[in-house]
């Protein structure tokens, strides 16, 4: 059976929407239902918002949800990767990486 080649950029991800990734899986915490006053208070003081400002780039924003989704456990998650992929913003290859780097 002959393998097939992939061009590098199938499977990697620009710098751009590899911060986006990182930035998601920083942002993770924020998208679960605060334990209380004190933790809500740390997160002011410390500038930190409940809820993540959107990106202004659509694509981005659906990575970045992608991301967060796949943190928390979302089964809507798959979903939108197919959207990405109907869409054409990432490949296969791209979203498995993704999937990779939010899992490590």
């Amino acid at each position: 059976m002959a393998s097939i080649a992939f061009p590098a950029e199938a499977l990697s991800l620009d710098g751009l929407s590899t911060r986006v990734v990182y930035l998601a899986r920083d942002e993770a915490a924020l998208s679960l239902p605060s334990r209380g006053i004190g933790e809500r208070l740390a997160r002011w003081l410390a500038g930190r918002q409940d809820k993540p400002n959107p990106l202004a780039n659509p694509r981005l924003e659906m990575l970045r949800s992608f991301c967060t989704m796949l943190l928390t456990g979302d089964t809507h998650s798959e979903d939108l990767a197919r959207t990405m992929l109907a869409k054409q913003h990432y490949t296969a290859g791209q979203l498995d990486v993704v999937r990779h780097m939010v899992a490590g």
